[in-house]
């Protein structure tokens, strides 16, 4: 959240919001990011946080500002998909091994 914060992004936690409440209060309130929780499987796969290009990280996972960090797997994902993330979780990954010029 410290990133978010410094970047300048309004970030709003009410303790307990579920994922349907959090949405609720973002579409209310665009720009500002609501912290959810749901218990593990509560909601189709573990994914969402940091779409790739939008802002925080860019097109291959390398968060802003910081030339050597890069954010992997499905928190990619602009949110939950319907089917199992597998292998565009790895073909995600082999593009980041890609961009960094290893093997």
């Amino acid at each position: 959240m410290e990133l978010t914060r410094r970047r300048g992004i309004d970030v709003q936690d009410f303790g307990q919001d579920r994922f349907d409440d959090a949405r609720l209060r973002a579409l209310k309130k665009p720009g500002t990011a609501y912290i959810y929780r749901e218990r593990m499987g509560d909601l189709d796969h573990e994914s969402g946080g940091l779409p790739l290009g939008v802002g925080l990280v860019d097109a291959v996972g390398r968060l802003a500002g910081h030339d050597n960090l890069y954010a992997a797997g499905t928190v990619l994902f602009p949110r939950a998909g319907a089917a199992n993330p597998s292998l565009t979780t790895l073909t995600l990954a082999r593009q980041q091994i890609q961009h960094l010029g290893r093997p």
